[in-house]
């Protein structure tokens, strides 16, 4: 997918950790994490970018960042994330001699 599409117009992006002893909660860090790393492969291999969602989301506390049942963000967790992707974006743009579109 990302070879079909100008590799230099994907931004990728790496699942994040999910609190394995909420309710119904099947899925798995240790898989999620093996997920993570495949797909920052993906992006050196595609010269795409990539944001580490996982490191940003590891380093916070997850009761603060998700929602009750362990893997879908809450308020905080959405500003994170967005936080991430503006910054990737204007990262990017800097780059190219382009506007910022956030501060």
């Amino acid at each position: 997918m990302v070879k079909k599409l100008s590799p230099k117009k994907v931004i990728l992006i790496s699942p994040s950790p999910v609190n394995e002893y909420a309710v119904n909660t099947p899925r798995k860090n240790a898989a999620l994490y093996q997920y993570a790393h495949a797909v920052e492969q993906v992006s050196l291999e595609t010269g795409s970018y990539f944001i580490n969602l996982w490191t940003i989301m590891a380093a916070k506390e997850q009761s603060k960042v998700l929602k009750h049942d362990g893997v879908h963000f809450n308020e905080k967790g959405y500003r994170i994330l967005s936080e991430a992707v503006i910054t990737k974006i204007n990262n990017i743009s800097s780059t190219k001699g382009r506007k910022k579109i956030a501060k």
